[in-house]
């Protein structure tokens, strides 16, 4: 940074030819702006703007923040390298330089780099031209960090004036921590900027307060300090106010005309300490916005192109619409990609029509299933989030064909076979019938595969019995696991649509065996070990218990992973908490994900099957926080931004909202 330089000469008048770094000195001391309650989004101002600079040079690179709770000479728990933990000293010849007791030049590296040349002539302070290197930059480090205790009272602070105040008290106190000199002089030492990135990244958290969304309105995040003539004034010196300081004055009048009311002030950068930020990204598909309803209109979140970023889909009255990912976690307008598989347009209802989304083709894209009266319905995926016109392709498994029902007979679209191309596969009266799919998306005729898991062959009920498909062996194949009364109940793969018997493999998680309830215990099966073989979650009156996979298809009897998330253990319950496993960390293991009264509620995967405590991660899409509810609003965990991390998407009153996982 002190190797480019902004245009002119140094004799020009205001001076040119200031390197970017000494411009930063030059800023801050013209304009020198505390003690108000502009002090911060100022501050915010200048540390963004050298953000963009160090990014001209080098596009991946962020600007840091000294977390100044911690000692910087003894950084505790500090990645040090190779995998290597300890404390860091970040006053070292290579990074920040000197740090002793007593005030002495800041030395290498900032030396050899031009920041301060020892008996320049001119110099800064002799000739008041930033153009002009200073002679010296000298700095000492004495006393003690902030505590704990300072910045969660910055954090509680009821509105912006307290806040601010707060902020800037325990601001003052480090500056005399890492003394820099006076103010007018302070920004010449590099480290300023770490100082200052933690006095913005702390705002940054209590903006994003999930409990105070106003205060990431520009009209409201000032409180009674909104209409003070400073916080409506145009920033200094970038506005071009005086005092004038080129580039935003003549002759390259850059100037960007801006308060601190304007959006790119009031937006918190995005620090790794940030509360989740909640946005409506579609102002439909809402029980307001368009008049969706959970018991008429179906809605999913699914990548329908293959950029790996999740489109919203929605079955509305009209039929199928369609709200493409923009590739950023924002979205285009819904566009009606297809006039069937609707409530008007085809008569399809939710109590009678299941209808999914599974890639039937092989071409990585999900088409849209539909079990109709008639049998099931493809339309298959165009690749670019639209679809063919619906075909009639297997004439059963339908409400009339075959006499199906939802209350009665599950049904579900999956790949058995391990060829990419989805299968149908239903638990009938008799048990369950599998077609499956010819290679091209089209079905050979229904075959019973397993005379048990059906409403008569075998007495298993919707209200009673959940079943899924998982792989439990590794061979990339799902099973049927069955939660029956006894237990759970697998039948495996033969791996071409076949299936051996059902052997029970846990005595547990059933409906005698334990006393598991649909309507009160919620159960999954999912890999949470990274280990091909999905394992058995259950979230029962304790708590969460999983049974793990031994590796063979067998599972270790349950453990209670977390003491939470139950019927008794924290009062969730079904018709009011959804419960999930997403891997919100990108570790590829599933992380526990509920939404209680006041907000979605985080248990990571330890990577073993076991979880850490819950963490409260956004204090909204909850019964209490927001006002959600299961008969009203469906949530979702899934991937929208493309970052390998499930995101939640809420599709609320207003629309669908989206808090991006950070």
């Amino acid at each position: 940074m002190n190797r480019r330089v902004f245009p002119g000469i140094r004799t020009d008048s205001p001076p040119g030819g200031v390197t970017w770094w000494f411009k930063q000195d030059e800023i801050h001391a013209a304009t020198h702006v505390h003690g108000g309650p502009e002090f911060i989004p100022w501050h915010r101002e200048l540390v963004n703007r050298l953000e963009e600079l160090l990014r001209q040079i080098n596009p991946r690179l962020s600007l840091h923040y000294w977390d100044w709770t911690q000692d910087p000479r003894a950084v505790p728990n500090a990645n040090l390298g190779g995998g290597a933990v300890g404390a860091l000293n970040l006053f070292t010849p290579d990074f920040m330089g000197y740090g002793g007791p007593t005030s002495a030049p800041i030395g290498e590296p900032w030396l050899s780099a031009g920041y301060y040349v020892p008996g320049a002539n001119p110099h800064r302070d002799g000739s008041g031209n930033p153009a002009d290197s200073p002679r010296t930059v000298v700095r000492f480090v004495a006393g003690s960090p902030a505590s704990a205790a300072n910045d969660n009272a910055i954090l509680a602070a009821i509105d912006f004036p307290n806040m601010r105040r707060s902020l800037e008290i325990v601001h003052n106190a480090m500056h005399g921590f890492v003394n820099m000199g006076s103010a007018h002089v302070s920004f010449r030492d590099p480290f300023v900027f770490l100082l200052h990135s933690n006095v913005d990244r702390l705002y940054a958290r209590w903006q994003t307060d999930p409990a105070h969304p106003e205060r990431l309105d520009p009209n409201v995040v000032y409180g009674s300090e909104s209409t003070d003539a400073r916080i409506n004034s145009n920033i200094r010196p970038w506005s071009g106010a005086p005092p004038t300081t080129r580039p935003w004055a003549p002759p390259e009048n850059q100037q960007v005309v801006k308060t601190y009311k304007h959006p790119t002030v009031v937006a918190p950068p995005r620090y790794d300490t940030n509360h989740p930020a909640i946005q409506l990204v579609v102002a439909n598909f809402g029980y307001n916005a368009g008049g969706w309803r959970v018991e008429r209109h179906p809605r999913l979140v699914v990548d329908l192109t293959g950029d790996r970023r999740a489109d919203i889909i929605g079955f509305g009255n009209a039929g199928v619409w369609v709200a493409r990912n923009n590739g950023n976690g924002t979205f285009q307008s819904p566009q009606l990609a297809v006039g069937n598989f609707g409530y008007d347009a085809g008569g399809w209802r939710v109590e009678r029509h299941p209808r999914f989304l599974a890639d039937t083709t092989g071409d990585g894209r999900p088409d849209i299933v539909g079990f109709g009266n008639a049998g099931v319905w493809v339309s298959r995926n165009n690749g670019n989030g639209t679809f063919q016109l619906p075909q009639l392709l297997v004439g059963n498994f339908g409400y009339d064909a075959g006499g199906w029902r939802v209350e009665m007979h599950p049904r579900l679209v999956v790949d058995l076979t391990g060829d990419r191309r989805a299968d149908i596969v239903g638990f009938g009266n008799a048990g369950v019938w599998v077609a499956r799919n010819n290679g091209d998306g089209t079905f050979q005729d229904p075959q019973l595969v397993v005379d048990n898991f059906g409403y008569n062959a075998g007495g298993w009920r919707v209200e009673r019995h959940p079943r899924f498909l998982a792989d439990t062996t590794g061979d990339g194949r799902p099973d049927i696991v069955g939660f029956g009364n006894a237990g759970v109940w697998v039948a495996r793969n033969n791996g071409d649509g076949t299936f051996q018997a059902p052997q029970l493999m846990v005595n547990n998680f059933g409906y005698d065996a334990g006393g598991w309830r649909v309507e009160r215990h919620p159960r999954l099966v999912v890999d949470l070990t990274g280990d091909g073989r999905a394992d058995i979650v259950g979230f029962g009156n304790a708590g969460v218990w999983v049974a793990r996979n031994n590796g063979d298809g067998t599972f270790q009897d349950p453990q209670l992973v977390v003491g939470n998330f139950g019927y008794e253990a924290g009062g969730w319950r079904v018709d009011m908490h959804p419960r999930f496993l997403a891997d919100t960390t990108g570790d590829g293991r599933p992380d526990v994900v509920g939404f209680g009264d006041f907000g979605v509620w985080v248990a990571r995967n330890n990577g073993d099957g076991t979880f850490q405590p819950p963490q409260l991660i956004v204090g909204n899409f909850a019964y209490i926080a927001g006002g959600w509810r299961v008969d009203m609003h469906p949530r979702f965990l899934a991937d929208i931004s493309g970052d390998g991390r499930a995101d939640i998407v809420g599709f609320g009153n207003a629309g669908v909202w989206v808090s991006i996982s950070i």
